[in-house]
C-alpha cells in the first residue's frame, strides 16, 4: 500500500510539473502573439500614410497595451528649455493625464526614468522610483503623480536622443 502511495504521489508530481511547463509555454505563446500583433498594428499604421502625431500616439497605445502598462507616454526633448514635452498617451485620462504630463514638462534632462534614459541612451527601469536613490530628486513629482515603477526607453535619430517612451 505505502509503495502504491508513492507511485501515485510521484505520478501527481509529474503531471503537476507537467501543466506548469504547458502553462508557461502557453503564455510565451499569448505573449509573442501580441508582440506580434502590436507590430502588424504599427506596420498597418505607417502603410496607412498616417501623420507623425498618428503614429506616435499608436506606439503610445501598443506599449501600453504590450507591457500591460497602466499608462505610457512618448516624450520629446526640448533641447532649448532642457525640458520635456508629451506628444501622445495612453491609458490616462482627465486629471491623471494632466498630472504626468505635468511632471514631464518639469523633468529636466537628466532627471527620472526619462532623462536618464535619454543621457545613457539606454532603456532604463525602477521598481520603485519612490524609494530608489537614483530617482530621489524626482520622488515628489513621481508621488503627486500617482506613479511609482516604470521603464523609459530612448528614442534616438542619427546617433542623438530626442526623447523617450516612458511606461508604468
Amino acid at each position: 500500500l505505502v509503495v502504491r502511495y508513492r507511485k501515485i504521489a510521484a505520478a501527481e508530481r509529474e503531471a503537476e510539473e507537467k501543466v506548469r511547463q504547458l502553462t508557461e509555454a502557453n503564455t510565451n505563446d499569448a505573449q509573442a502573439l501580441a508582440e506580434i500583433g502590436a507590430f502588424s498594428h504599427l506596420d498597418a499604421a505607417v502603410l496607412a500614410g498616417q501623420t507623425e502625431r498618428e503614429i506616435i500616439e499608436t506606439v503610445a497605445e501598443i506599449v501600453c497595451t504590450a507591457m500591460q502598462a497602466h499608462f505610457s507616454l512618448v516624450v520629446y526633448l526640448d533641447e532649448g528649455s532642457d525640458t520635456f514635452t508629451v506628444q501622445a498617451q495612453s491609458g490616462l485620462h482627465g486629471e491623471s493625464a494632466e498630472k504626468m504630463a505635468a511632471l514631464a514638462g518639469r523633468l529636466r534632462g537628466g532627471q527620472g526614468l526619462v532623462g536618464q534614459a535619454v543621457i545613457l541612451r539606454w532603456p532604463v527601469f525602477s521598481a520603485d522610483v519612490l524609494r530608489d536613490d537614483l530617482y530621489s530628486d524626482v520622488a515628489a513629482l513621481a508621488e503627486e503623480a500617482g506613479y511609482r515603477a516604470g521603464i523609459a526607453a530612448p528614442l534616438v535619430r542619427g546617433g542623438m536622443p530626442f526623447g523617450a517612451i516612458w511606461a508604468g
